[in-house]
């Protein structure tokens, strides 16, 4: 089954060591979304206003990365998830982000 691993990833400075290893790994891929989360989002625009709106993504105390891969190979997901944790830290950790795996019930176009 294809699983999607998604890492909001809060520490950007992690960001090229975690690729390099799932490349090193075998990952044959990520997507990297630029993002914001509701809640720093909130807290940002009560202290600038809603005119700084348009400056969120730019605003480097709530700027993060969510990584998107897809796996068919369960045990390269569990590696993938097994380095994660070892670059950033247990995701437990408070501003470390956050881990999901979930089932795909129909994908296209995935690299192998």
């Amino acid at each position: 089954m294809t699983h999607l691993l998604i890492i909001v990833l809060d520490d950007l400075s992690r960001l090229p060591e975690l690729l390099q290893v799932w490349q090193e790994i075998g990952v044959p891929g990520a997507t990297i979304l630029e993002s914001v989360g509701a809640h720093r989002a909130r807290s940002w625009l009560s202290r600038v206003g809603l005119e700084g709106l348009d400056q969120l993504f730019e605003a480097k105390d709530v700027r993060r990365r969510t990584l998107l891969a897809a796996f068919d190979d369960e045990d390269l997901l569990h590696q993938a998830v097994a380095e994660a944790e070892r670059v950033v830290g247990s995701f437990d950790q408070p501003n470390t982000g956050m881990l999901l795996a979930i089932p795909v019930v129909f994908a296209k176009g995935i690299v192998k």
